[in-house]
């Protein structure tokens, strides 16, 4: 947002035709909400913290040695992900091809001009319907579908190339689209991918732009006008797939609901269907955490599985609840500046290290430097081992 806000004040800005005084206000209207809520996050998290403590709480982050990662190094893990994404989309190339000559003459120059359209309005539509497939037989879920976004927003750029019309869509949607998805990826952890989710913006946009270019010039096209509606039907079909059938998994591996799954029983996941042996371990783990941790405590747990923090009433003693947490020196950073956070109990995750849904975060080195610490400072406490969990716990000065 603190990107897109002045490109989008300024792209206003220069579309706006009127005066002074109704341009800012267009500009006004379009970002006010977007604005207000920012300033209101901004001034709640300055309410209890000052501006440099929000710098240095921000610089934990880069800590991690999962966002510590050069943007080189970042930058080759995303062209070999395109590489393999094209490798697919090649594909599909053939079967568009021929579909697309069979579906309209195109021995005039408007029919050439809108055979790239027709290209990748049916590689959608092929490109959606494998992957529906491919959630339903296969082994995807829906972070692994988000190339589709990119192919989708190719088009969005050739439908504003073909009809001029269509700048105004290009500017305030697929620019920023591009924006967002640069932004993740130079910033983040993430993959190129998932990354890609941020593009939704132009994949609106590109529902105006063909919208617009088909009723404008190519309102007689019977057949183009078929291609779109059934790639838009296959798409939305996908779009409810992936709402409809979330798996609830940790990692954001390939997972589909072949998957065999069992009912979470116990705390704040109760009611949700997971992985069986997932399930297994919050049934078991849940009741075992609420015996031994009460609300003097203060808990610091050591895994993927965050959830557990919300099983009890005990104080949070962890910097960051992010699921591919890497324990390293930002703990004892965080411990020095805010020793009443000092944990004394520690729940290992015994599944963290053997697990490969958890293979992001486990695989760190930096994990020793916590599992060290806790070691010294946990020596002569007591100790519980379980099935999944190892339990340290010293008693409080209080206790």
């Amino acid at each position: 947002m603190i990107l897109l806000y002045p490109f989008y004040a300024y792209t206003l800005w220069k579309l706006d035709g009127r005066g002074y005084k109704q341009r800012a206000f267009t500009i006004l209207w379009f970002t006010l909400p977007a604005l207000v809520i920012g300033l209101g996050l901004v001034l709640y998290m300055l309410s209890y913290m000052s501006v440099p403590e929000m710098i240095q709480n921000i610089s934990y982050i880069m800590m991690d040695e999962s966002h510590s990662e050069s943007l080189s190094v970042r930058v080759m893990k995303y062209v070999d992900e395109l590489k393999t994404f094209f490798s697919k989309f090649i594909l599909y190339l053939p079967f568009s091809l021929v579909l697309a000559f069979l579906s309209g003459k195109i021995n005039t120059l408007k029919g050439i001009m809108i055979f790239p359209v027709r290209v990748l309005l049916i590689t959608i539509g092929l490109y959606q319907m494998n992957h529906i497939a491919y959630l339903f037989l296969g082994d995807g879920n829906q972070f692994f579908l988000y190339f589709r976004f990119l192919i989708v927003t190719v088009l969005g750029v050739l439908g504003t190339f073909l009809y001029k019309e269509n700048l105004n869509y290009f500017l305030l949607g697929i620019v920023p689209g591009i924006i967002s998805v640069i932004a993740s990826a130079a910033v983040t952890n993430m993959t190129f991918e998932i990354a890609l989710a941020r593009i939704y913006i132009a994949v609106i946009a590109t529902c105006f732009i063909i919208s617009t270019l088909i009723k404008d010039k190519y309102n007689d096209n019977t057949i183009l006008k078929g291609i779109t509606f059934g790639t838009t039907v296959f798409f939305v079909a996908g779009l409810l797939v992936c709402k409809l059938l979330l798996v609830r998994v940790t990692g954001c591996i390939p997972i589909s609901i072949k998957m065999h799954m069992d009912l979470v029983t116990k705390g704040p996941a109760a009611g949700l269907l997971v992985k069986e042996e997932l399930a297994e371990q919050y049934n078991e783990n849940i009741p075992i955490i609420q015996e031994y941790v009460d609300e003097n405590d203060n808990l610091l747990y050591f895994g993927c599985e965050n959830i557990y923090y919300m099983t009890v009433d005990s104080e949070i003693a962890t910097p960051t609840t992010q699921g591919t947490a890497v324990f390293n020196e930002m703990f004892l950073e965080y411990y020095e500046e805010h020793p009443d956070k000092l944990p004394n109990v520690v729940i290992i995750d015994k599944t963290y290290f053997t697990n490969p849904d958890y293979n992001y975060s486990f695989y760190s080195s930096q994990n020793q430097i916590v599992l060290n610490w806790i070691k010294k400072e946990f020596k002569n406490a007591t100790l519980q081992e379980t099935d999944y969990l190892t339990i340290i716990k010293k008693e409080t000065s209080s206790g």
